[in-house]
């Protein structure tokens, strides 16, 4: 065993090798990390040490007497994984120090397997007095319950499936041993119990004594015995009057909340999966309520309590009758309602349940967020009433996910007052045939809707239901994307109605057609990202050349086409693209002064992206460069283009000898994948001070590229060579392209100065070398062939460079200094 000690002064700092592992103290805290399966040897150091950790010590039953010290100077002590250890302190057969972890703060006990209390025998006067923190997790046969502490103030006990009793009272020692028996958690802040199946309460009777008055938050989860939070189902009168969230999930036992889930503080309750909790008492003043799992009894069980009027409010049964009127449900701080897992739910606010049988208002004024999940059943979310009474002005999220008996969100009445109404969720609710229940002549006015987001809605075939041909003024994301029938997005009326769309993704729309609403949206001159993916009726189409996102996925022409018109009955004109042949995709009299980002995934008939000449005079100074109508583009994505064999096609009537380069002035992103058979990049010109901001190369599995820059050797004599410099690319990667020859023709030189990570992978035909400089840059030449002895020759040339033999694979990072 290799030992090593560093001790300045008073155990000022210490470092401590064991067997190659290693404990270190920290000067500060004082703190001691040991992982080791002994300690004698550093035994001593224990007694001035504040906060150990000891990780995977074996051989001692507990710590006291075993080690024969007080620990009367911890403030914190971590155990994990100390096998045979049953206990902290065994005090059944020998007295113990009275000190003994009195100055504790705070304690972890994990993975103790073996551990079944934290005291055997009487416990030491001051024992845990002033622990503050406890976590016990993963304890399996832990069985003795936890000793008071007048200053605990977070308990978290995960794990522990043996104990049965949280707090150690009269109820587990008598009273010769444990005669401070009455349960005192005055400070008590945070409680966190899961997975301790023969827990059958957390806190005994005499918790009822105003003894939680500080409990803020309490979390209870997977404890299948648990039956109630406070032994004694008739203490009701127990309100911590800090208490401010409760979440219970799958306790399958478990029937009483007593009267803590309607304190008039609590801001959020949450119940999952307890099929025997009922009634269920809320708290007309709370914010947050979140019901997973609920049966329809306890639906129909559900309490609203008024705690300031003193009056209770309770519907338990949908046709029971009233001898007098009630007044109206309010929740006035109601700001979340969340409802998952409801199967039996039919209707989420029925008149019955919302208006206590009478035609009475269900105000949540401040109601912000409803959430409504996995709800099979479910055919309306509020009954469609005869008079406007339902308040839900502040509402601005609606989320509706897998209700497949859902035929529509809302009725007309509701509609008209959802006025806030901001973000717009629907997915696989795939009965749903509108989203409002529209009458003719409808007045719907979402006039604050801003994001809309449809998804596997089999049966919708139009979302005029949200407009009816009023203006959507703030609507600035629309996304559809799996609904098998969709049609129309707004109706042709809509003209005007969309001032700020910005955003538009359609995906998987079988019958998504090219013609009327559908041209309004995608036309826009707001519109600046658009995503088209696998809509193949939508062809022919066009859009704004304003756009500045652009991305099209699983598109095809159409042999019968109908002549593409627009607006007013024009031709297409250089405000708009036309897409109609996805063999050749642009062509030179469009204008893509906007175009940031273009991506293609999977279109199978292109060959040429951009066609004809694409170039335009741009004096800069006193030089004169030739850029594409495209100069703003930054990002170029394409993949599992099979049929792309150019990305600009060449001019065939160019001279050879006196190409005019093509610059892409803010192209940042270069990513080519699995398109098989492009054989180059750019032309060799595209480099020549027209990629000034390029950062990222990325090309995998492109079988025929033969070259990244392809230009004309006969233009480079042998004794020149061409030197270019990408200054700004940081990442180039070249993988899976076997027919590769060469980055650039011969006779170039290519320098990356800030070239972090170079990766090349599968390419043993190429004849460019590659080599780092004294100064971290790369290089990247293409010369004529050499023999393997100059290689070699060049290779050993100076001990200061990096170079890699032709062909081979490359992996190299180096991150360069700001």
């Amino acid at each position: 065993m290799a030992l090593c000690f560093l001790i300045y002064g008073d155990l000022m700092f210490s470092l401590v090798c064991l067997g190659g592992r290693h404990l270190n103290l920290v000067q500060s805290q004082r703190s001691l990390t040991i992982f080791n399966e002994s300690i004698d040897a550093c035994k001593q150091l224990f007694e001035d040490v504040e906060s150990p950790d000891l990780k995977t010590v074996q051989g001692y039953p507990n710590l006291i007497p075993s080690l024969e010290l007080e620990f009367s100077k911890l403030t914190s002590l971590g155990l994990d994984s100390c096998d045979g250890m049953k206990c902290l302190i065994d005090a059944s057969k020998q007295q113990v120090p009275t000190t003994a972890f009195s100055n504790l703060r705070s304690l972890s006990l994990a993975s103790m397997l073996a551990l079944e209390e934290l005291c055997n025998g009487p416990q030491p006067q001051g024992f845990l007095q002033k622990l503050e923190t406890l976590s016990l997790r993963n304890c399996i046969e832990m069985i003795g319950a936890i000793p008071i502490s007048q200053n605990l103030e977070e308990l978290q006990v995960h794990q522990c499936g043996k104990m049965q009793v949280l707090f150690q009272t009269v109820e587990l020692r008598g009273i010769e041993q444990w005669p401070n028996h009455h349960l005192s958690l005055r400070i008590l802040k945070i409680l966190q119990i899961s997975d301790c199946n023969s827990l059958k309460y957390l806190f005994p009777m005499s918790a009822a004594n105003n003894s939680l008055g500080q409990l803020q938050s309490l979390d209870i989860r997977r404890c299948s015995q648990l039956e109630e939070i406070i032994q004694g189902t008739e203490v009701l009168n127990i309100s911590p009057q800090s208490l401010r969230k409760i979440r219970v999930s799958e306790c399958n036992k478990f029937t009483s909340l007593s009267s803590l889930s309607h304190g008039h503080r609590l801001q959020e309750l949450s119940v999952d999966d307890c099929p025997r909790l009922t009634p269920l008492i809320i708290s007309a003043k709370i914010q947050k309520l979140e019901l997973r799992r609920m049966t329809s009894e306890q639906l129909s069980n559900l309490d609203i309590c008024n705690s300031e009027e003193e009056e209770q409010i309770t519907e338990k049964d949908q046709t029971s009758s009233h001898d007098h009127q009630l007044q109206p449900i309010c929740f006035p701080n109601l700001t979340l309602i969340s409802i998952f897992n409801c199967e039996n739910l039919k209707c989420l606010f029925p008149i019955t349940v919302a208006h206590g049988g009478f035609p009475k208002l269900l105000s949540a004024s401040n109601m912000q967020t409803l959430e409504i999940r996995n709800c099979s059943q479910l055919e309306e979310i509020i009954q469609d009433p005869e008079v406007s009474n339902i308040s839900l002005q502040c509402l601005r999220k609606i989320k509706v996910e897998n209700c497949n008996n859902l035929r529509y969100l809302f009725p007309m009445s509701i509609a008209n007052i959802l006025g806030g109404l901001r973000t717009l969720q629907i997915s696989q609710c795939f009965g749903l045939e509108e989203i409002i229940k529209a009458r003719e002549a409808a007045n719907v006015c979402l006039y604050s809707l801003m994001e809309v987001s449809v998804r596997k809605c089999n049966k919708l075939t139009s979302l005029s239901s949200l407009s009816h041909g009023h203006i959507l003024k703030s609507l600035t994301k629309l996304e559809i994307y799996d609904c098998r029938r969709l049609e129309d997005t707004f109706p042709i009326s809509m003209t005007q109605g969309l001032p700020i769309l910005n955003e538009v993704v359609l995906k998987n729309l079988p019958q998504f057609k090219g013609r009327d609403g559908n041209d309004i949206v995608l036309t826009l001159s707001s519109l600046q990202k658009l995503k088209v993916m696998n809509c193949p009726k939508l062809t022919p189409f066009i859009i704004s050349a304003k756009i500045q996102e652009l991305t099209l996925q699983r598109m095809k022409g159409r042999k019968k086409m109908s002549k593409m018109m627009v607006r007013g009955g024009s031709s297409v004109s250089m405000e708009y693209l036309k897409f109609s042949n996805f063999k050749e995709l642009f062509d030179s009299s469009y204008n893509l002064s906007s175009l940031k980002l273009l991506s293609l995934m999977e279109l199978t008939e292109l060959q040429v992206i951009w066609n004809g000449p694409i170039q335009a005079k741009l004096k800069i100074h006193i030089l004169t460069y030739h850029c594409s109508k495209f100069a703003t583009i930054r990002e170029l994505q394409l993949f599992a283009c099979e049929e792309l064999e150019q990305i600009i096609e060449k001019d065939q009537t160019s001279s050879k000898h006196h190409l005019q380069p093509i610059c892409f002035p803010s192209l940042a992103e270069v990513i080519i994948m699995d398109c098989e058979n492009l054989k180059y990049l750019f032309p060799i010109t595209s480099a020549h001070c027209g990629l000034p901001k390029l950062k990222a190369i990325s090309i995998g599995n492109v079988s025929k590229l033969e070259q990244v820059f392809e230009g004309d050797e006969a233009n480079v004599s042998k004794d020149e060579e061409k030197v270019i410099h990408l200054s700004q690319l940081t990442y180039l990667e070249l993988g899976g392209l076997p027919n590769l020859m060469s980055f650039s023709p011969v006779g170039y030189h290519f320098v990356f100065p800030s070239l972090e990570d170079l990766e090349v992978e599968g390419c043993p035909n190429i004849t460019t070398r590659f080599r780092v400089d004294s100064k971290h840059s790369v290089h990247a030449e293409t010369q004529a062939s050499q023999s393997d002895d100059e290689t070699i020759v060049e290779e050993s040339a100076t001990d200061q460079e990096t170079k890699w033999p032709a062909g081979s694979d490359i992996s190299w990072l180096f991150f360069k200094e700001e």
